[in-house]
């Protein structure tokens, strides 16, 4: 019997702000012994106690970890704790827990939690760690609140001196000296005052603090939104009657007839926007002059390479095997039948009325009986452990022979391609590199190197893009997979691929590939910190960043065209006008949906963002005919918990929306929201 350690804690982790679900954390551990995997009756009983703990739960959500000691070598220890885990995760998965909600790591020997150094901590080292996260989910905005990565900026301003807050994202806020008062008309205290920023640029932003961009059934069309608060001593402060503060809103979405809009909240606990008299004017910012500042020219383009105008190679994925000989299973040896006891063969008025001499040949029948049974197998077992000896032998001298056949055409058939990934690197990355230099000089010599920094600037250039990019991308994964099973036997990299009869890399390497439009450029990265080259960007640097400081344009977004606008009071505020989309031309959605949710029609094109407002049969929403809709729904069930869709659309008339979400964890759904 294995040694056997569980630990199984609460930590209360509260909510971050008095709107978001509370969530607690749990955790379970399980400890093996050396070269152990399986889980034992022990482990599964302590994992049904789990299971049984989390289905009273709202909604849960499941990390698996494993972990070994650092016997063995390194790639053996991933392996087994792989093993570990997977255990973990197939018998979490075949007892109710659902598959999306459970996310599963190995790190081998990587992650000691004591010294490897005694057999103590070894003990500790052999594990799985099973962290669930369990949230009081109890509606969809439960759900919004926890996944939301809106940023809240606190700035503490003195509020004798005029103070220009700075967002994150550009917007500007001028708040006069001496302008503050409490809410009741007050004088605040002596002290600092806390500012709190919100900029909510992004339809992501407006989806998580649940905004739609519509005000009495009309649709807005949006440059920005932002909240700000002053507070002091946990109270909030308003501006004094005749003061106002000023505001320079940066914006991609520059357009004439821009009003201020309020916020304030639907039936559905939406917030909306309410048309004030007051305007956002577009100010000619992008006028000022951009500072910008210069490099050595000469020292830059003496490092350009021979240029490669070659055709670019092609790697194939795919090598033909026949099947390996499959190494035979030991028979398992039979195990004797235990002595029956008396009791059971006779009953209790049978030991008064019926012979004893009877009641003895019964019973020794009945072990004579065993013994047979148990020597019919032990005869069976010789026989199959006699074949056993045999085949091995036999799978021994098979596996010499497959690998002496197979193993010189596989390796270089192999090499081939890792040769063909590092052509095609080299050539792309050479390409890009100087073509990133000549852009570099060419900006600079027209006085016009005015990003921030001139280092982030040059590597953003020789970064491999587009159709390039995914092809940097393949040769990068399959010469590292590669890498991975050079020095392997024949017989290992089979076992890697299932024993299938072909290997396929680019099946194998695509379970951790993840293709990205640009791809970060290598030889860029090692000319940057070439000491002449670094000293002269780190010199740029300081001498842009010097000028920019001086004219308030730290920021890139401070150097674009901005609204501007004068404001009598802390709040929520948008910037905002009316679509100019005719009635004939707006369609009618009704979306049968009777269960709880928020859904969202992103416009394409036109910087709108519709919620869905609830009514006896579902949802409805107008929106704009003949125009490309994305459709964000979420909503909680508590049975599946959160729910997700994500689908474009274009409608041309009138519509029933039949939607519906599926179960997504909550990682899934941030990755969803981050593409909008």
């Amino acid at each position: 019997m294995r040694t056997k350690f569980y630990l199984l804690m609460f930590l209360l982790l509260g909510g971050v702000s008095i709107t978001m679900a509370q969530s607690h954390e749990k955790t379970l551990q399980i400890h093996f012994e050396s070269d152990e995997f399986g889980l034992d009756k022990q482990d599964r009983d302590e994992l049904k106690k789990l299971i049984q703990e989390l289905g009273n739960s709202s909604y849960h959500e499941i990390t698996i970890t494993g972990h070994t000691d650092h016997d063995a070598s390194e790639e053996y220890n991933q392996q087994l704790s792989n093993r570990r885990a997977q255990q973990v995760r197939t018998f979490l998965g075949e007892n109710g827990i659902q598959e999306n909600r459970i996310s599963m790591n190995w790190y081998g020997e990587n992650k000691p939690k004591a010294s490897n150094a005694k057999e103590s901590g070894k003990k500790e080292n052999r594990r799985v760690e099973i962290k669930v996260k369990l949230y009081d989910f109890k509606s969809t905005s439960d759900v919004i609140n926890q996944i939301s990565e809106t940023k809240t900026q606190v700035i503490e301003i003195n509020p004798k001196i005029e103070n220009k807050v700075q967002g994150e994202k550009g917007l500007e806020i001028i708040i006069p000296a001496n302008s503050l008062e409490t809410e009741d008309g007050q004088a605040i205290g002596p002290g600092p005052v806390k500012i709190e920023l919100t900029e909510i640029y992004s339809d992501r932003n407006a989806i998580e603090k649940q905004i739609s961009t519509s005000s009495n059934g009309q649709i807005l069309e949006t440059g920005g939104m932002f909240e700000v608060k002053a507070i002091q001593n946990g109270k909030n402060l308003k501006l004094k009657s005749g003061k106002s503060m000023g505001i320079e809103m940066p914006s991609n979405n520059l357009k004439e007839g821009m009003n201020v809009f309020v916020a304030e909240k639907n039936s559905s606990g939406i917030t909306e926007w309410k048309i004030t008299p007051s305007t956002f004017n577009v100010e000619a910012k992008a006028k000022v002059k951009i500072p910008f500042t210069k490099v050595n020219s000469k020292l830059f383009l003496a490092g350009r390479k021979p240029e490669k105008f070659v055709k670019l190679k092609n790697i194939s994925f795919i090598y033909k095997l026949p099947p390996p000989p499959v190494q035979p299973i030991i028979p398992a040896a039979p195990k004797k039948y235990p002595l029956p006891p008396k009791s059971i063969y006779n009953t209790y008025f049978e030991r008064f009325y019926v012979n004893k001499e009877k009641l003895e040949k019964r019973y020794n029948a009945e072990v004579k009986r065993r013994e047979k049974l148990y020597q019919e197998k032990l005869n069976k077992y010789n026989k199959n452990l006699s074949r056993y000896i045999a085949d091995i032998e036999k799978y021994k001298r098979d596996s010499i022979n497959y690998e002496t056949a197979e193993y010189h055409k596989f390796k270089t058939w192999l090499n081939a391609q890792k040769e063909n990934c590092i052509y095609n690197i080299d050539i792309l990355e050479t390409n890009a590199y100087n073509k990133a230099l000549e852009k570099f000089v060419a900006v600079n010599d027209s006085d016009k190197l005015s990003a921030v920094s001139p280092r982030g600037f040059l590597m953003a250039l020789a970064k491999v893009k587009s159709t390039n990019a995914e092809i940097m991308n393949q040769s990068y994964w399959t010469k590292d997979k590669i890498e991975k099973i050079e020095d392997l036997s024949l017989l290992e990299v089979s076992q890697k691929f299932g024993y299938k009869t072909a290997i396929n890399l680019q099946t194998w390497q695509y379970g951790n590939l993840h293709f990205y439009p640009e791809v970060e450029n290598k030889l860029m990265e090692e000319f940057v910190m070439i000491e002449p080259i670094d000293v002269e960007l780190k010199k740029a640097g300081d001498d842009i960043l010097a000028k920019r400081t001086r004219l308030g344009l730290v920021n890139e977004g401070a150097a674009r065209m901005i609204y501007s606008a004068s404001l009598s009071n802390f709040g929520m505020y948008n910037c905002d006008r009316f679509s100019k989309t005719p009635a004939a031309m707006m369609a009618e959605i009704d979306i049968p949906f009777s269960e709880d949710a928020q859904i969202y029609f992103q416009i394409i094109g036109e910087n709108s963002l519709l919620s869905a407002y609830r009514n006896n049969n579902g949802y409805n929403v107008r929106i704009p005919k003949n125009k490309e809709i994305n459709i964000i729904m979420m909503s909680f069930d508590k049975n599946l918990g959160p729910l997700f869709l994500k689908e474009s659309r274009k409608f041309t008339s009138n519509t029933k929306l039949d939607l519906k979400p599926e179960p997504f964890n909550l990682k899934e759904i941030k990755s969803a929201l981050a593409s909008l």
